[in-house]
């Protein structure tokens, strides 16, 4: 073979292979073109070859659930059933922007039903603080469930931060830096009005003060009350104490 052919073989064969990898990677989005035209028959023979995959087995699931609703047999709900479970145990949080995906389907009011359920064992299973950097995004979701559910495992999650401190304790570097952070801060305000972020609000307590000095919408002095309130009760607890050391320590 010439230098000429085995160049050319090289480029067919990269060509190829640059195609057939694209194609893989963007099944999810034709699944998604098929799903929103409701053809679900479609979408299972799309996502079948990757069904290993939990987006793929999400999409099989749902057509399931879709086909049940558009002709009631019976084998579309049960097949939906087993696969749903099998979603439930192994979904994570790395998992629910797709989960969101079928949660914003409001034409499909089935489907967002499921797919909140499926959303909210996940939130519920969150306990690690590293967690909730990666639930901003959901905590300003337009759903009002998402956020609802986000903003619960948020409040969950800093109510054993703030638990330590009344204890006695000191957070760690970690714990500190998510607490202040300006983004979570900020989501949460926006969404002040909703009980979940108010009272995480006061769970972080002094941090928040910084970006709610000079707002005099009713809701926020309401807040800066209720913080204020926080930080006293904290203070005459452990007097040496800091927001985040009940001995003042500095991090």
């Amino acid at each position: 073979m010439n230098k000429y052919n085995l160049l050319s073989t090289l480029i067919a064969f990269f060509t190829l292979a640059f195609a057939s990898n694209a194609l893989a990677a963007n099944w999810w989005d034709i699944a998604e073109k098929q799903f929103n035209d409701d053809e679900y028959e479609r979408v299972i023979k799309t996502v079948k070859p990757h069904s290993d995959n939990l987006t793929a087995l999400m999409f099989i699931t749902f057509s399931n659930l879709q086909l049940h609703q558009y002709t009631g047999g019976k084998s579309y709900q049960q097949a939906f059933k087993d696969k749903f479970n099998v979603i439930v145990d192994k979904a994570s949080i790395k998992n629910l922007d797709r989960i969101l995906y079928f949660v914003d389907l409001a034409d499909k009011p089935a489907v967002v039903k499921e797919a909140r359920k499926l959303a909210n064992g996940v939130f519920k299973n969150l306990n690690a603080i590293e967690d909730v950097p990666k639930l901003i995004s959901f905590a300003k979701s337009n759903d009002k469930q998402v956020r609802k559910m986000a903003g619960a495992a948020i409040k969950r999650i800093i109510k054993f931060k703030r638990d330590v401190v009344t204890k006695g304790g000191t957070l760690r570097a970690k714990d500190i830096r998510v607490m202040q952070d300006p983004k979570l801060i900020k989501a949460l305000l926006n969404n002040v009005s909703e009980s979940n972020a108010a009272a995480t609000l006061v769970l972080i307590e002094e941090p928040v003060l910084k970006y709610t000095s000079g707002n005099l919408e009713p809701v926020v002095v309401k807040l800066e009350q209720k913080i204020s309130k926080a930080v006293a009760s904290r203070q005459k607890k452990h007097p040496k104490s800091n927001w985040y050391s009940a001995v003042g320590k500095r991090r």
